[in-house]
């Protein structure tokens, strides 16, 4: 539990500071930001092995074969296309430790798909459109009246901004640890191993796919500069820590103590677990964040 608290942490403090509208996850499973986020959102996967939780609106993305989604129901073979969501039609787009289960060769296709649902093709003309069935003209409408009125400038902002938000393994020392762990938990026959197999076979995404994943990405760094406020790459938990954890949440009596932690002292926990993101780290977390400035 607190493995998956530490990854979602960034995406927690966005949704607690800037309160957005519509929230998708891709690669949620049955909890997702469910698990430590009580507000509604989209949840998509190719799979939900166990009841959603009730603030969850999924969608099962193996009932259409054009999907960029790894795991186990997917062929390396199989192209990637269109996630089922309009342009622009979210206003924080999270998707956390999926990017390693899509072979490879569609990794760059997924990060521009993540883009096209946050930001639209066309970030200039799309121009944070809030949700997917506003038209052009009703967000140039909104957009000149927060111009004309400061005031509605300020209390609109939450509403117009985006936010895409990345994480995945990454490195020679996350590759290490992914062996290793799946040695370990083999060996426990633990159900958790499949994870790591695919962490093995596809092998961890590289760092420097945030920079060559093409239209998407180059509007974004280069064509909009002038539209995004953070454009940053973060280390999330170190190591030996993220080791430490892997084990001992392989116990079920580890893990009921963790869940008594954090109902009761959630603030405290949060606090430690966000000073663990030191030395090398297992994870990446891209964020892109635009906005009226």
């Amino acid at each position: 539990m607190f493995d998956r608290l530490v990854r979602y942490l960034p995406a927690l403090d966005y949704i607690k500071k800037h309160k957005p509208k519509r929230i998708l996850e891709v690669g949620s499973g049955s909890k997702g930001l469910g698990e430590f986020y009580g507000g509604e959102f989209w949840g998509a996967d190719v799979n939900f092995p166990e009841p959603v939780v009730p603030n969850m609106r999924p969608v099962k993305l193996s009932e259409n074969p054009a999907l960029p989604i790894g795991r186990s129901e997917r062929s390396e073979s199989q192209k990637v296309r269109k996630l089922p969501f309009p342009d622009a039609s979210f206003d924080l787009v999270v998707s956390i430790d999926t990017l390693e289960h899509v072979p490879s060769q569609m990794r760059g296709k997924m990060i521009t798909e993540l883009a096209r649902i946050c930001f639209g093709k066309n970030f200039v003309e799309t121009h944070y459109c809030a949700s997917h069935d506003e038209k052009q003209d009703e967000v140039g409408n909104v957009n000149s009246k927060l111009r004309e009125n400061p005031q509605a400038r300020r209390a609109g902002r939450a509403s117009l901004q985006k936010c895409l938000i990345v994480g995945f393994p990454c490195g020679k020392g996350a590759e290490k640890l992914s062996k290793k762990m799946l040695k370990w938990l083999s060996a426990r026959k633990s159900k958790t191993s499949k994870w790591f197999e695919e962490h093995v076979s596809f092998g961890l995404p590289s760092e420097k796919i945030l920079t060559n994943t093409n239209q998407y990405y180059q509007i974004l760094t280069n064509t909009n500069k002038k539209n995004i406020r953070e454009n940053q790459i973060l280390n999330n938990e170190n190591l030996k820590i993220c080791e430490y954890l892997l084990k001992f949440e392989d116990s079920p009596r580890f893990l009921k103590l963790e869940r008594l932690l954090f109902a009761h002292f959630r603030p405290l926990v949060e606090f430690f677990l966000r000073r663990v993101n030191w030395g090398k780290c297992y994870r990446k977390i891209w964020m892109v964040k635009t906005g009226i400035s």
